[in-house]
C-alpha cells in the first residue's frame, strides 16, 4: 500500500472513527463528552461569618442571635461537601442553654462549640452541606432550640446551586391507570440545564422488557431544550402495583446517566373499593358490616353476577346504585375466633376484562399464626 493511501486512510479514521452510533440494546455505552474547563471553581476551605462583636444586651430573656442571615455556598458540583462556620451571640441578660440542633436532612450536619452561653457570650455553629445529586437550587434550614421563652428557635438557612448538564423532569414518575382507557402510557423530560450544552441521549434502558421507551427531541421553538421520553406499559403491568426504573445514558461527563423511579398501578376496568377488608376481633352478638363498591372506571354498564365466599363466614346484600356501580354489604357475626382467619371474597361480573375480582380479608382471633 502506497504512502498516499496510508495517509488518506489515517485522515478517514481521524474524522469518522470517533463518532459512535446511538446504542439500541444492551452493551457498552459510548464515552461521554468532557465537561468544559471554565466552570465555577469549588471552594477548598471552610468559610466563616463576619463577627461584629457582642450585641447590646436587651431584655431579661436569653436570646440566640446569628451575626448573618444564613449562608449561600455558591455553585457546587454534585455530591460536594461544603463547610461554613456561623457565629452567634447570646443577646439576652440570662444564660442561654441550647437543647437541640436539627438539620431535618441527612445531607446537612451541624456542630456546636458549646451548649451554654453566658449573657453577651459568643458561640459558633459549624454547618456542612452535601450538594447531593439533584440539579438546581438546594436549600436547607438549621434550627437551634434554646431555653428562651420568647424566641425558643433560631433558624440559620444554608443553600447552594448544584451544577448539572442535564436533569430529569419529574424526578419521580407516578402512573395510575386502568386498561379500559386503552394503552397505559406516561412520559418525562430530560432537560438541558447548562446553556449551550449539546445534550445527546445515547440509550434508554428500562427495568422490564415490556416497559418500552421512545425518545423525541423537543422542537427548537420550545422554551426549554432537551428530550421527551414516552413510556408504554406492557401486559406484565396488569392489575398490580409496580416500582420500576428507567436509566437514560447521555453524552455528559457530569451526568453520564440519569435514573428515573417509576411507580404506580395498572388496574382492570372493574374497580373495587376498598381493595382489602379488615375487621376487629369479633364480639358475641355484635355484627360487623363493611360496604364494598364495585364499578367500571369507564362508566359502561356493569352487572355483578355473584359473590363467592369459600369460608361461609359472611352474609352479603347486593344493591345496584347506578348502571355502572354496585354496593355490597358484607356482614360477619359470631363468637371470637380462636385463630386469625385470612381469605378472599370473589366478586364475579359480566365484564369482559376483570370478570373476577378478589378482595382479601382478615378477621383477627385470639391467637395469630403467621
Amino acid at each position: 500500500m502506497s504512502r498516499t493511501l496510508l495517509f488518506l486512510l489515517a485522515i478517514c479514521i481521524s474524522l469518522f472513527g470517533c463518532v459512535a452510533p446511538n446504542a439500541s440494546g444492551p452493551g457498552p455505552i459510548p464515552e461521554p463528552e468532557p465537561a468544559p474547563r471554565d466552570l465555577p471553581k469549588q471552594a477548598t476551605a471552610p468559610t466563616i461569618d463576619p463577627d461584629p462583636g457582642p450585641p447590646v444586651l436587651a431584655g431579661d430573656e436569653p436570646r440566640l442571635v446569628f451575626t448573618a442571615d444564613g449562608h449561600y455556598f455558591g455553585m457546587r458540583e454534585k455530591n460536594t461537601m461544603s463547610s461554613h462556620t456561623a457565629i452567634f451571640y447570646n443577646a439576652g441578660k440570662a444564660p442561654l442553654t441550647i437543647t437541640k440542633v436539627r438539620t431535618h436532612c441527612g445531607c446537612a450536619a451541624a456542630l456546636l462549640s458549646s451548649k451554654t452561653i453566658e449573657p453577651g457570650g459568643r458561640g459558633t455553629l459549624e454547618v456542612t452541606l452535601n450538594s447531593g445529586t439533584l440539579a438546581g437550587r438546594r436549600e436547607k434550614t438549621v434550627e437551634v432550640y434554646t431555653n428562651s421563652k420568647t424566641h425558643p428557635v433560631a433558624k440559620y438557612p444554608i443553600s447552594c446551586t448544584v451544577i448539572a448538564d442535564a436533569a430529569l423532569d419529574p424526578i419521580v414518575l407516578v402512573v395510575r391507570a386502568t386498561r379500559s382507557a386503552g394503552a397505559v402510557t406516561g412520559h418525562f423530560f430530560v432537560r438541558v440545564m447548562r446553556p449551550g450544552f449539546d445534550l445527546r441521549i445515547k440509550e434508554v434502558r428500562t427495568s422490564k422488557p415490556d416497559l418500552v421507551a421512545e425518545v423525541t427531541a423537543l422542537p427548537t421553538t420550545s422554551k426549554l431544550a432537551g428530550y421527551r421520553i414516552d413510556l408504554t406499559f406492557g401486559p406484565s403491568f396488569d392489575s398490580r402495583d409496580f416500582s420500576e426504573k428507567v436509566t437514560v445514558y447521555t453524552n455528559s461527563l457530569r451526568d453520564p446517566h440519569l435514573t428515573l423511579n417509576v411507580i404506580g398501578s395498572v388496574r382492570q376496568s372493574v374497580l373495587v373499593v376498598p381493595e382489602r377488608l379488615y375487621y376487629p376481633r369479633l364480639q358475641s352478638g355484635e355484627p360487623i358490616t363493611r360496604n364494598i363498591y364495585v364499578y367500571r372506571d369507564d362508566g359502561k354498564p356493569l352487572t355483578v353476577t355473584g359473590i363467592e365466599d369459600p369460608s361461609g363466614m359472611f352474609d352479603t346484600e347486593l344493591r345496584r346504585q347506578t348502571p355502572a356501580k354496585w354496593e355490597i354489604k358484607v356482614t360477619i357475626a359470631g363468637e371470637a375466633l380462636e385463630r386469625t382467619v385470612r381469605g378472599s371474597l370473589v366478586i364475579t361480573t359480566d365484564a369482559e376484562e376483570g370478570s373476577r375480582v378478589a378482595i382479601p380479608y382478615e378477621v383477627p382471633g385470639e391467637v395469630d399464626e403467621e
